[in-house]
C-alpha cells in the first residue's frame, strides 16, 4: 500500500484441554492496519487491530483491541 501503510492480522488462538468442552477454545477473528513512518530520523512501525471472538470460554471478552508501537533500528 502507498506511503508505508499495510494491512495486518495476528489473531491469538488457544486451547485449554483441561477445561470442559464448551470452554475449551479461544478463537479470535479480525485484523487491522498499520504504517511505517519517521519521527525525525527515527523509523517507527505503529499498528492497531480489532478482534471479535468466534469461540471463547464462558465469561470471556466479546472483543479485543490491540495497539503496537515498534521503534526500528535498521543496521546499514
Amino acid at each position: 500500500m502507498p506511503d508505508g501503510w499495510y494491512l495486518t492480522s495476528r489473531p491469538d488462538m488457544a486451547a485449554n484441554w483441561e477445561a470442559t468442552s464448551g470452554n475449551r477454545f479461544t478463537i479470535q477473528l479480525g485484523g487491522g492496519f498499520g504504517r511505517v513512518f519517521n519521527i525525525g530520523k527515527q523509523p517507527i512501525d505503529a499498528s492497531i487491530q480489532a478482534y471479535g471472538y468466534a469461540d471463547k470460554p464462558e465469561g470471556g471478552p466479546d472483543w479485543t483491541l490491540r495497539t503496537q508501537w515498534t521503534f526500528l533500528f535498521p543496521i546499514n
